[in-house]
């Protein structure tokens, strides 16, 4: 169309990159129209058409890849209840790996393709699958507190699904939630009940707004930083005649700035989804304020970036803040899965990684990523037990917890490169410009240190294992 093809030309933007941003901002009002209607069936078809419809003006075509896996899923819940788990893992993760392929076996990856929404599919597919077997193979007392939360008595209706497959454009840039909340939301039960206490669900448009401003705050931050001290700037020749100090420097902003377009993407859509209310997650009480509650509106947040930076004492607390909704589905579907009643450990964190690598594709970056982020949140544990000898009131200082900030936010922004950089000898170049000391020192720190350094006095950190993700 002409209209798009000037303003592709306005914005130095291809189309398909185009079509997708606009989806994305329209995703926005889409969410807030649902607010307007009450009707579950009115609300099921809202959510359904206006999802498909934004799908298939991003990705045409590319909307095939939704009925596909789609169809195969609720026909293995349909028919083979006990064991629909099983085959949405089977039937998910090799269609996935199909669209991965074809879209790796071009001669040049597209600007944009369907790739990172069916990734969104997928962990929609099987956590919906996987639900509905634990209802009838598991019994109660073997469920996980969250397993009983989520687990489904019902086969949903084929309105139902697809409302929860397309649900208001979720797939652009997700994130994923769990089918049991997604239906309470559309069907005004739980907390989005008329009647819930102690309060039903609030108007969300401030908050709504909130979360709009900053999208386009990582937009800018985008678009200004990432020509100037993007990753791009690596391969420049100034680079490698920059001090050792300063190259480290520019590995952190280079891998810094690589986030702002995922924050941008992932906070826009959250927007939308506080304008509609499924953002909502229930009342918590106000800081110093007796008495008065607060409504929190975290349910559909996928990245806490500020948090994340001034907060986060280890890398496994980054990925508390990074990527949240893939994090719970590692950690739910497949992390405490392995782990069965036993305490998870290093083979599980592995496991967990790799199933991590082919969800976002079979390049080798995407294996050297999630390899690495394993014995990066290892290494938390070495810093824990380091800390150890530490006098108490020096571990509990704000200089070492600083350092410890700023330790985990370059190792994550180091280690990031692997997953941006096409070519994994790139990556090596990169890496060998600093001497690999962070690799070296981590990989050896993870396997050495649990036998030369004493348990840590406590544990301060919630266990954050099986949450890294993609950056």
């Amino acid at each position: 169309m002409e209209w798009e093809q000037q303003l592709s030309s306005a914005f130095s933007l291809q189309q398909e990159v185009l079509r997708y941003t606009l989806c994305l901002f329209a995703s926005v009002l889409v969410g807030a129209g649902i607010s307007l209607l009450k009707s579950p069936t009115a609300r099921h078809l809202y959510s359904m058409l206006s999802g498909a419809a934004l799908i298939y003006f991003a990705f045409g075509a590319g909307i095939l890849h939704v009925l596909i896996p789609s169809a195969l899923t609720y026909l293995a819940m349909a028919l083979s209840p006990k064991r629909c788990g099983a085959l949405a893992w089977a039937i998910n993760l090799a269609y996935l790996q199909y669209v991965h392929f074809g879209n790796m076996a071009g001669p040049t990856p597209p600007a944009m393709d369907f790739t990172g929404s069916q990734m969104v599919l997928f962990l929609k597919l099987i956590s919906i699958a996987v639900c509905y077997q634990d209802y009838r193979v598991k019994k109660r007392e073997d469920m996980t507190p969250y397993q009983v939360e989520h687990a489904l008595a019902r086969l949903p209706s084929p309105l139902q699904f697809l409302s929860y497959v397309f649900s208001l454009g979720n797939l652009l840039a997700g994130p994923s939630i769990e089918y049991a909340k997604y239906e309470e939301f559309i069907e005004h039960k739980g907390v989005w009940s008329p009647t819930a206490q102690p309060k039903p669900c609030p108007n969300g448009f401030k908050q709504g707004c909130i979360a709009f401003l900053k999208s386009l705050v990582f937009m800018m931050a985008f678009l200004h930083l990432v020509p100037r001290i993007g990753i791009s700037t690596l391969f420049a020749e100034n680079y490698r005649a920059l001090p050792g100090a300063l190259k480290i420097l520019a590995l952190f902003a280079a891998g810094l700035s690589s986030q702002f377009k995922y924050c941008f993407a992932w906070t826009l859509a959250e927007a939308g989804y506080i304008f509609a209310g499924l953002g909502f997650e229930g009342w918590e009480a106000t800081d110093g304020k007796q008495g008065q509650l607060r409504p929190k509106w975290s349910r559909c947040s996928n990245v806490s970036f500020f948090k994340m930076l001034f907060t986060a004492e280890s890398t496994r607390m980054v990925t508390v803040f990074w990527n949240k909704a893939t994090g719970n589905f590692l950690r739910r579907y497949v992390y405490e899965r392995l782990a069965g009643k036993r305490r998870a450990g290093f083979e599980e964190l592995m496991l967990t990684q790799l199933v991590n690598a082919l969800w976002h594709g079979l390049a080798p970056r995407y294996l050297a990523f999630f390899v690495n982020s394993v014995f990066f949140i290892q290494f938390s544990s070495v810093i824990s037990r380091l800390e150890g000898l530490l006098p108490e009131a020096a571990a509990k200082s704000y200089p070492w917890r600083g350092l410890k900030v700023l330790w985990s936010n370059f190792i994550v922004c180091y280690i990031v490169l692997a997953f941006h950089i096409i070519g994994v000898h790139h990556t090596w170049a990169i890496w060998s410009t600093v001497g690999f000391w962070p690799n070296i020192l981590i990989i050896i720190g993870s396997l050495v240190g649990p036998y030369v350094l004493p348990a840590p006095r406590r544990r301060k950190e919630q266990d954050g294992a099986g949450k890294t993700k993609a950056a």
